[in-house]
């Protein structure tokens, strides 16, 4: 599959984990202010654990729109879009990365934000039900995403296993990722119901998009990364047949441990990729994070709600 090359990226952070006014800005990234018209916000931009994404793609002076995830609350998504003066009314495609619930509960909210030509893309997997996991010995039920919510509003659905690139050319889902690595594993036990039988739940529609910058690259954005971001990375180079990876940004999902076998072999691996721009967020963890900051210095970039990344 051949992405066409893309003139410019912008990301808008509607939803993470963190909110940070201190952050400065970089050579990628421009912060939120706590202010507005020269006073200070009642309310502030509001961060939880969850994750959306407001991605903008420039080519040939025309301006592209796509999103990535809901994340888990309409009412605090509408507030950090009204501060941040931005709507989801120019979205031509929500992409889901998985079912998980800090990546789609604010489905109903976001696709009533929708114009209805908006598609939706999703592995097929994502309307499963029956979704578990079990937390400090207790079964924590995920409520799944059901299709009746995107068709309800007018808006179609894209189900697709392999990968799926855009009618336009500009970017790709990579669908389902091969775990190829052998150090990341899922760290914790979850279930899923399929045809009628509860199983450990691999999360197979654990799924990235892909953007190929000009001139730079491969543009790597992951919801949670389930898959690990290194198979994510390295089946995206697979799939585009283009080696040179250029940002990788989005959720790793590596364990909450100071001391972790996976987080140092991902960082191994990732100098061996040498991306320029490292973004790790959402459910990257604070341990690790730490980590990419210590060995990737200024390639590796923070982020918050609110912020706008352009590559």
């Amino acid at each position: 599959m051949k992405l066409e090359e893309v003139d410019k990226v912008e990301i808008n952070i509607i939803m993470d984990n963190y909110a940070d006014w201190i952050l400065e800005d970089t050579k990628y990234v421009k912060r939120a202010m706590d202010s507005k018209n020269g006073k200070e916000l009642k309310v502030p931009l509001m961060a939880e654990h969850s994750l959306c994404l407001l991605i903008s793609i420039y080519n040939n002076n025309e301006k592209h729109d796509i999103l990535l995830d809901t994340g888990e609350n309409g009412v605090s998504l509408k507030n950090n879009l009204d501060i941040l003066e931005l709507n989801f009314k120019t979205v031509e495609n929500l992409i889901i990365s998985h079912a998980h619930s800090d990546h789609t509960h604010a489905l109903s909210w976001v696709i009533s934000q929708l114009n209805n030509s908006a598609s939706v893309i999703a592995h097929p997997d994502v309307f499963l039900s029956g979704r578990s996991f079990v937390d400090n010995g207790l079964t924590i039920i995920n409520d799944c995403p059901t299709k009746e919510t995107i068709l309800s509003h007018g808006n179609s659905i894209i189900e697709s296993k392999t990968p799926y690139i855009s009618d336009n050319k500009l970017f790709m889902v990579t669908g389902e990722i091969p775990r190829i690595t052998d150090f990341e594993i899922l760290n914790y036990e979850s279930y899923v119901i399929r045809n009628g039988i509860k199983e450990f739940d691999k999360i197979l529609d654990d799924q990235a998009i892909v953007i190929n910058i000009k001139g730079k690259g491969l543009l790597i954005i992951s919801g949670c990364a389930h898959a690990g971001i290194i198979n994510t990375i390295k089946y995206a180079q697979k799939i585009t047949s283009i080696e040179k990876i250029y940002g990788v940004i989005g959720g790793f999902h590596l364990p909450p441990k100071i001391n972790s076998n996976i987080t140092e072999k991902t960082i191994e691996a990732l100098k061996e990729l040498n991306p320029s721009i490292i973004v790790p967020m959402h459910c990257t963890g604070i341990y690790a994070i730490s980590r990419f900051i210590q060995e990737f210095k200024d390639n590796c970039n923070l982020s918050c709600v609110g912020s706008k990344f352009t590559f």
